[in-house]
């Protein structure tokens, strides 16, 4: 398979060779350079993973205090059972990977992708009261986001350049996570 590495490399190269040749004998700028690099590294995407939708969850008609507090019940054991086996940093992971370039450290990384999706599963089985339907929504995307960022993050060695951007993804999925414990933060039955 092409890796994302593989391709951003080969257009570095073919759009280098352009600007050479029609600069003639002049050499390109090394500032001309850096910007054909920055520019194609911005270009780096992951996979496309088709964001969950309301109808994945499972929604009640039930929108009563009785329904919000049953909900709350169950959604808090869920989320301390994962914090009790989610133990590890993966950027921590990833990055002495990256220092001691061994792949057994990103094999780490598996095991957590494997915990965001157990805990996926549990959040969309869930029964979620309609009127929090949105909320929820974004709670399970938001640890889906960070499962497909730690499964690139697993590529680190193999695909650079798809590592790299998967660090990214985690960071903006973890900051969006962080702004959905606010607004769980502020939620009224």
């Amino acid at each position: 398979t092409t890796t994302t590495t593989a391709v951003i490399s080969r257009q570095l190269l073919i759009e280098y060779a352009q600007r050479q040749s029609a600069a003639g004998d002049t050499p390109i700028s090394d500032a001309d350079a850096q910007d054909i690099a920055n520019r194609l590294a911005l270009q780096a995407v992951l996979p496309t993973v088709l964001p969950y939708t309301i109808k994945d969850l499972h929604i009640i008609n039930d929108s009563s205090v009785n329904a919000f507090v049953t909900y709350i019940t169950k959604l808090n054991p869920l989320l301390n059972t994962f914090a009790t086996k989610h133990t590890q940093n993966e950027i921590q992971i990833a990055t002495e990977a990256l220092s001691s370039h061994d792949q057994s450290n990103l094999d780490q990384l598996v095991g957590i992708a494997n915990l965001y999706r157990a805990l996926e599963q549990n959040l969309l089985a869930l029964p979620v009261p309609s009127n929090i339907a949105p909320l929820h929504l974004r709670l399970v995307q938001g640890y889906k986001d960070l499962r497909v960022a730690t499964e690139g993050m697993h590529d680190m060695l193999t695909d650079p350049i798809k590592g790299v951007a998967s660090v990214g993804h985690y960071k903006d999925a973890l900051s969006a996570l962080v702004i959905v414990s606010q607004d769980y933060a502020n939620l009224k039955p």
